[in-house]
């Protein structure tokens, strides 16, 4: 916890821990474009890909108004080398947020803005998604109170608040920026979510995967206290969960389905940090693979078949912790799961971290090497195929 003078410290220095995510923008061609280190906040920094230092602080300048929030996901424009990310930007006019969808070409500087409309409130949004002709943005009634973050120390998700509202979507279109909005939903599944798998157009629909979790998860999971003195239990499952949105363009309706479970496992289902083979991005996607946590130590990685769920596979191992997963395409590969995935591994037993890979299509070990560093807790990794 931060003392009065470290908080000002911080204040004065300004927010630099922008470690959760690397992004690259502009075409898979290591000397023309920018790597970025990114989070949630509103900055990011140029780093070198071979050495790691930083060669600048990038953000929004005055003119462009005051960034709130940001995401750590960018995403790609399908089939194209340009990025797509947010900002909500504070309105000292309605004294609420503005949300801003910002295209990236090669640097940070080569930037337009496609679309700028009013928000109701100013809502925890982690990620968002996008097909080939929109993005779909989520806005749960779930926001930081800041006027109790000193209470809680500065902690912004310890001052977490939901709202008696309902989640709303937003289809922004790509091409001229207009916003097609009045979609709304009090499914109890949908109040909070932290990632978007995928999503893509199917007839008069946008549909799109989420996984769903508890409104609070962001202040109650990562909890030290918590983790530690947990009493173990006879969960089958995660606390959070896949689901399918289908938003009809047409009659502005949100239909939330399940995902389907034919071998009746019901952790098959509840999986988050949802990844799929990048080249379907925006595009239907038959498979998915993803991490699932149960009372913390019962951590499995599974492989989803969604035309097919009879075909689900896990790996698990005992004392073994893995984090998210990344698909690596295998080069001239046709089949979507034609590829390896990756992911950092802590073994209890040994103390000691080490890279799995994972054969994508029988998900079965490939090989592990291990590292010379303990890796905590994989946020997210990111593979660039220059």
């Amino acid at each position: 916890d931060w003392n009065m003078m470290q908080m000002m410290e911080g204040a004065i220095n300004g927010f630099d821990n922008t470690n959760v995510m690397l992004w690259k923008l502009g075409p898979e061609d290591k000397s023309n474009g920018q790597y970025l280190a990114v989070t949630d906040f509103p900055y990011v920094h140029h780093i070198d890909p071979d050495t790691f230092a930083v060669k600048a602080k990038y953000g929004l300048n005055l003119m462009e108004g005051i960034s709130m929030s940001s995401s750590a996901h960018w995403r790609r424009e399908v089939n194209k080398d340009s990025s797509l990310q947010f900002h909500m930007i504070y309105n000292p006019i309605t004294m609420k947020a503005d949300f801003a969808l910002y295209r990236f070409h090669s640097t940070w500087e080569e930037r337009e803005v496609v679309s700028k409309f009013p928000i109701p409130h100013m809502s925890i949004i982690h990620m968002f998604s996008n097909t080939e002709n929109y993005a779909v943005v989520a806005l749960y009634p779930v926001v930081v109170d800041f006027w109790s973050m000193l209470k809680h120390k500065m902690h912004p998700f310890e001052s977490l608040k939901k709202l008696d509202d309902p989640t709303r979507f937003y289809l922004i279109n790509l091409h001229d920026g207009s916003v097609i909005d009045g979609f709304q939903t009090d499914d109890p599944a949908l109040v909070f979510s932290t990632h978007h798998m995928n999503a893509w157009e199917e007839g008069g629909e946008i549909v799109f995967d989420l996984a769903c979790n508890p409104w609070d998860a962001m202040a109650t999971y990562m909890d030290i206290p918590r983790m530690m003195n947990q009493s173990l239990s006879s969960k089958n499952k995660a606390d959070f969960e896949m689901k399918r949105v289908r938003l009809s363009t047409v009659e502005k309706s949100v239909k939330v389905e399940d995902w389907p479970n034919a071998r009746g496992i019901p952790m098959l289902n509840t999986l988050d940090f949802p990844m799929i083979n990048n080249n379907y991005n925006g595009k239907k996607n038959r498979y998915a693979y993803g991490w699932v946590s149960i009372d913390y130590w019962r951590q499995t990685l599974v492989k989803k078949d969604l035309e097919d769920t009879m075909n689900d596979k896990m790996w698990s191992q005992n004392s073994h912790y893995p984090g998210e997963v990344f698909f690596i395409p295998r080069p001239g590969a046709e089949a979507e799961d034609d590829g390896v995935l990756v992911t950092v591994v802590f073994d209890g037993e040994q103390k000691r971290s080490y890279l799995l890979l994972i054969d994508g299509k029988t998900f079965t070990e490939v090989n592990r090497a291990y590292l010379p560093f303990k890796v905590p807790f994989s946020f997210h990794g990111n593979w660039f195929p220059e």
